[in-house]
């Protein structure tokens, strides 16, 4: 498939340019005339032997410019009739570029440049084969006097250019100034919608000035990557899904000169991310009563979090002075920042470093369980992850919270289960709590939270059909289950917050039962 190059033509006069890299030109080919040409007045040109030189594989299956320009400017760097760049003089010039003439004809002044144009360029290349692939130029005409209606209608003529699975350069050297931004909007756009890395290079050649033929080919493509971060760390935030971000990261391994230690820590960021996101989308809020068990404690959501949390504080305060992370690298302060932030309710309070939490830590997340708990919640539901929200609420607030006759007709049998005895303690304190402090208060409230068992079933959003009286039941629509959600955690907030906060006491007060049990074993 032919690579894309998309860029824009102005009406000024280019003057030959020479872009080098490490002290080689990058143009560099000998005319039918014997003559070396080391440099083009065209950025696209430019672009293209870069590519040549420096990553055939991409464009060893041809070119294909798209070039945003208005008819005089067409006319002026496009003509099949003059071989060269001729502009119309209505007086005598006071200056005259180094690569034109002044010519008259029938009493008329012109400047004439010295270069072939782009038309007469792509021609000798394509006749002669000189790159071992052809050129292929398509031409979107721009009107001379752009509006808005008029940018907008630009915009879908170049949207509409890109596909999914194309590879894809911007030049965003030329045209007039609103051109390379609706160039780089459109194919931002694109890419967003394709959800696919279609942007290989983003390039702009600074022209020489009147005193040197010397310019630089700039690869913007690291600041063009801004786009990709925002909309990474956008995507994880508000839905947890983090393979963006973890691409990212991983790449910046390959496109900056970072050691190796700096990407590994990176990456150990990148993994445990991975993790907390698998948490958050399979509910693993797990217990942290049987603090010993290391397989299992290392899967949970807020583990990870505190994991997660710790590690990038060791990483900024290791490297928030190093000077790679003074240009676009530094993002990635940024990034981490803003996953601190989204997470900032579950807080470090040590100091060890590691790859494993501390005993002590894991001890103060089991101390504040159903603290944390609400907050995924509300987490839960201001990213409308529903289905993982109405799956925590059944896990936690079972019938015998729900219903208040429920309570007196618990019969829990420890049988010397240490595990048994907290829960049965628990469930005795949550009553007395409840009972003390108006459990009628609750009520209204708890019917809303009874009514999402029967949500739980249909989030498939298809009807289903009761076969008791066999009718088709009305289907869960995601607007019956969001309203729904909106009343409890707006309208009952306080209580709901309450109830947690009885659940955290009665928590406390079994989980000392649970650990004084354990030491009197351990000494018996």
């Amino acid at each position: 498939m032919a690579v894309k190059i998309l860029g824009s033509l102005g009406v000024a006069p280019y003057g030959m340019t020479v872009c080098e890299i490490n002290g080689e030109p990058v143009v560099n080919y000998q005319y039918k005339n014997g003559e070396n040409i080391i440099s083009s007045p065209y950025s696209i040109i430019t672009i293209i032997h870069y590519l040549y030189k420096y990553n055939y594989e991409l464009v060893k299956d041809g070119v294909e410019l798209y070039i945003l320009s208005t008819d005089a400017a067409r006319n002026l760097h496009y003509n099949k009739e003059c071989k060269h760049v001729i502009i119309n003089q209505k007086k005598k010039p006071g200056f005259i570029p180094n690569d034109y003439c002044l010519i008259e004809n029938n009493n008329e002044l012109f400047l004439q440049s010295n270069y072939l144009n782009l038309y007469h360029q792509i021609k000798y290349y394509n006749e002669t084969n000189l790159l071992g692939f052809q050129i292929k130029p398509h031409f979107i005409e721009v009107p001379e006097d752009i509006n808005h209606i008029e940018t907008w209608k630009l915009f879908y003529k170049h949207k509409e250019l890109i596909n999914k699975n194309d590879k894809i350069i911007l030049d965003i050297t030329f045209g007039f100034r609103n051109q390379p931004q609706i160039l780089s909007f459109s194919t931002i756009f694109q890419e967003s919608l394709f959800q696919d890395d279609l942007v290989q290079y983003v390039f702009y050649v600074k022209v020489k000035n009147f005193t040197s033929n010397k310019g630089h080919l700039v690869d913007l493509m690291k600041m063009y990557t801004i786009s990709k971060w925002a909309d990474a760390v956008s995507t994880f935030i508000q839905t947890g899904y983090y393979k963006p971000v973890n691409l990212l990261i991983k790449q910046t391994y390959f496109d900056y000169e970072i050691t190796y230690e700096m990407y590994k820590t990176l990456n150990s960021i990148s993994e445990t991310l991975s993790v907390v996101s698998d948490g958050l989308l399979d509910v693993k809020t797990g217990f942290y009563i049987d603090v010993y068990n290391e397989t299992t404690l290392n899967q949970y959501i807020t583990y990870n979090l505190l994991l997660l949390k710790k590690k990038i504080n060791d990483f900024k305060n290791k490297y928030h002075k190093h000077s790679i992370f003074e240009n676009e690298l530094g993002l990635i302060f940024d990034v981490l920042n803003q996953i601190e932030e989204k997470f900032s309710w579950i807080e470090l309070q040590h100091e060890n470093t590691g790859d494993a939490l501390s005993y002590q830590e894991i001890n103060t997340l089991n101390h504040h369980y159903y603290d944390h708990l609400l907050m995924i919640m509300n987490y839960y539901y201001e990213n409308r992850l529903y289905e993982q929200l109405i799956k925590l609420v059944n896990g936690l607030l079972t019938d015998k919270i729900l219903y208040k006759d429920k309570f007196q007709t618990i019969q829990l049998k420890s049988d010397g289960n240490k595990i048994k005895e907290y829960f049965i303690e628990y469930y005795k304190q949550l009553e007395i709590l409840l009972n003390e402090n108006n459990y009628d208060q609750f009520s209204e409230m708890f019917k809303y939270l009874n009514q999402l068992t029967h949500y739980k079933n249909n989030l498939m959003n298809i009807s289903f059909i009761n076969f008791h009286d066999m009718k088709i039941n009305k289907t869960i629509t995601d607007t019956d289950i969001e309203s729904h959600l909106a009343i409890l955690f707006k309208k009952y907030k306080k209580e709901l917050n309450l109830l947690f906060s009885y659940m955290t006491k009665a928590h406390h007060i079994s989980l000392k039962l649970f650990n004084e049990n354990i030491i009197k074993d351990l000494i018996e």
